[in-house]
């Protein structure tokens, strides 16, 4: 689109009012500062899969909102996912990850070395910490139990390591994932960071009425009620501020 400057004006001239009093002419605006902006929003209210409608003024807003929810790939409605999070180079999609608190990035996790976080969707720069995967994140899946591998990091097995072993979850096709992460040790809770803590009972899937992602208050909601869920056994031994998290909104 390009602006239409008053009839007889020059080029991005600007429109002034006609003014009785000191005799001023008000601009004259061409047929196309009318026609060209309304095909421009009438052609993304198609784009957005709705019919123009008069009698509805929000009709650009719903578009838009169409458009981007198209081109966002799609979840799951279980999943629980902390979006807009860093990964260190090595870190793929598909990978188990755990949170580096001393750099404040995620990184692969190795079973017996780390708490796992949850699953790596490094091209939306996103964490699922529990439910299914998008098919096509992982693929190869034998249907069953996967753990997290204690020789290869961020990768998973079908065979539990010998010394702690740490469930990721199940495998529910040959490329859809359900993550459900049990930590083996005995010392560590499974670490939810920039949105995630813990990965507790779950109360918080009630609280955060089955929401696909997580703000600051909701995750800090998280961790609150994995603190009273597990004051008894004192399970926690971590949990983070999330006001230093860079990149999270």
């Amino acid at each position: 689109m390009k602006y239409i400057q008053p009839e007889g004006s020059a080029e991005d001239a600007s429109y002034i009012d006609h003014d009785v009093t000191p005799g001023v002419l008000g601009s004259i605006p061409p047929a196309t500062a009318f026609e060209h902006p309304q095909r421009e929003i009438l052609h993304v209210i198609d784009k957005g899969g709705l019919i123009p409608d008069e009698a509805d003024l929000t009709q650009l807003y719903k578009a838009i909102d169409n458009l981007i929810k198209a081109a966002a790939p799609a979840l799951s409605a279980d999943a629980l996912v902390v979006e807009g999070v860093s990964f260190s180079a090595p870190v793929v999609d598909g990978d188990v990850i755990y949170y580096n608190d001393g750099n404040n990035i995620y990184g692969r996790a190795l079973s017996g070395v780390n708490a796992p976080s949850g699953i790596a969707d490094v091209t939306n720069s996103r964490v699922y910490i529990s439910g299914k995967l998008p098919a096509g994140l992982l693929s190869g899946l034998t249907p069953g139990t996967y753990y997290v591998s204690d020789t290869v990091a961020g990768a998973i097995t079908t065979t539990p390591p010998a010394s702690d072993p740490i469930k990721i979850g199940y495998a529910i096709s040959g490329n859809v994932l359900n993550v459900d992460i049990e930590d083996g040790f005995n010392q560590m809770a499974t670490t939810l960071i920039a949105g995630l803590v813990l990965k507790s009972t779950l109360s918080a899937k009630a609280s955060l009425n089955n929401s696909r992602y997580l703000s600051h208050a909701q995750a800090q909601k998280l961790i609150d009620d994995a603190i009273v869920a597990h004051e008894a056994d004192k399970t926690i031994t971590n949990t983070h501020n999330f006001e230093d998290i860079d990149g999270i909104p």
